[in-house]
């Protein structure tokens, strides 16, 4: 039989437990090595973001960095610039004066977030409200405020001195790597920091998608019945219905300019029992991106007069409006009015009025799910396979005004989802 040994009175001190980054339940290795997301951080901390050009410091294996000493053209040191880059500063910093050698000092503390780690002696230029730029230097190595491989670095800065032109060339002249912090990246992707030549073409792309939206709504928006539609041969209206329901989908308010709201008419009819729009189309494909519906989308669609929407159930729709033509992917539901009985109940046929037609929006090779169209190509790599040729992209984009009429608004209307996804989907170094 054992004894306590503890004196009476003595508080036993608990044995501390050892901290656990990762939890004993089994998880497959993927999850530990998923991306988490950790931009949530800057916006619940306090402080005001800042953006400034940063230079890194551009160090070889087993290099120490060296710190900028303006005026001083014997310590060499190079960087990789990143321009705007975002800093969350806390605070209007911490203001020192030693009036032994009557300096002044005032340092910052802040937050930022990007691939490239931050490093001591690493300087950015800010702008300090007087009509100048100041310059800063990290003072303290940064910390990394999270574990996981998405960094949120917490830095340590001081002024230094107001940026001069001889500085600027100073620092301009050390150089070697250009980088720009992107904001889209960093919000959908953990590629924040992209090279200056990426940067500008991303900026390209996104003027042209401004540019198309306006071009779309100058020549194909008919103010009379306020939607979109297109000409035939004889200067006959034709309405898109599936077209008009997906450029309301993908073109923002703000691109809409002075416009008025697209009007979007009704076609439904009596013989519809099931879905709104009828069969399946490949306009519900693009919008889903759901690639699988191709083997049961039919190219073929049909231009059908407004007439044939005698035995509508709803008031005002596109039976009583100034519009010729409308396109129907199922236009066999239509057959039924192509007839109609007079006062002695004899059946009086109608001349037909449908022009049956294949490859609509695309060819037959799309909907088998392979294609050599550039334009085909890009909407299989971009919504497919969720891969970004930007060149191509803006390469088609430069012979845009070069279409044919028709293809300006079809294929103008896909650009602009096209457009958007190749933000969302990041900027890889």
């Amino acid at each position: 039989m054992s004894f306590a040994i503890t004196p009476l009175g003595k508080e036993v001190e608990p044995t501390p437990e050892v901290p656990k980054i990762y939890s004993d339940t089994y998880k497959h290795s993927i999850v530990d090595s998923s991306f988490q997301p950790e931009r949530s951080m800057l916006s619940m901390v306090d402080g005001a973001p800042r953006m400034g050009e940063y230079y890194r410091c551009f160090l070889n294996a087993g290099e120490e960095s060296t710190p900028f000493a303006p005026g001083n053209t014997g310590t060499y040191q190079s960087y990789e610039r990143i321009h705007k880059c975002i800093i969350k500063q806390e605070g209007d910093g911490a203001f020192n004066f030693n009036p032994e050698n009557a300096e002044s000092t005032k340092i910052f503390n802040g937050w930022a977030i990007n691939q490239l780690a931050p490093i001591r002696n690493d300087v950015v230029i800010f702008d300090i409200g007087d009509g100048n730029a100041g310059l800063f230097a990290v003072t303290e190595q940064p910390e990394p405020r999270n574990i996981t491989a998405n960094k949120v670095w917490y830095i340590t800065y001081q002024f230094l001195c107001i940026v001069t032109e001889e500085i600027y060339q100073l620092l301009n002249a050390r150089v070697v790597e250009e980088f720009v912090y992107d904001k889209d990246a960093a919000l959908h992707s953990s590629a924040d920091i992209i090279s200056t030549g990426d940067y500008q073409l991303g900026q390209d792309l996104f003027r042209w998608k401004g540019t198309i939206a306006n071009y779309l709504m100058r020549e194909f928006y008919w103010n009379p019945e306020k939607t979109i539609v297109y000409d035939t041969a004889g200067d006959e209206k034709v309405y898109d219905q599936y077209l008009v329901s997906f450029i309301k989908a993908v073109l923002p308010a703000e691109l809409q300019t002075t416009y008025p709201f697209i009007n979007e008419f009704s076609v439904q009819y009596g013989g519809l029992d099931r879905g709104y729009h009828g069969t399946i189309n490949i306009w519900e494909v693009l919008l889903r991106g759901d690639f699988n519906l191709l083997r049961i989308c039919d190219n073929k669609a049909a231009m059908i007069q407004t007439t044939r929407l005698a035995n509508t159930r709803l008031y005002g729709n596109l039976r009583s409006s100034k519009i010729k033509w409308f396109i129907a992917t199922d236009p066999e539901n239509y057959k039924l009015y192509k007839q109609y009985f007079n006062m002695d109940g004899y059946p009086i046929q109608l001349p037909s009025t449908e022009s049956t037609f294949s490859g609509y929006v695309f060819s037959e090779a799309f909907f088998n799910g392979t294609t050599e169209d550039p334009f085909e190509l890009l909407v299989f790599s971009i919504l497919r396979d969720k891969v970004v040729d930007k060149k191509k992209l803006l390469a088609y984009c430069e012979g845009y005004f070069d279409l044919e009429k028709n293809k300006q608004l079809y294929h103008g209307a896909i650009l602009m989802l096209l457009l958007e996804v190749s933000r969302k989907l990041g900027n890889p170094l």
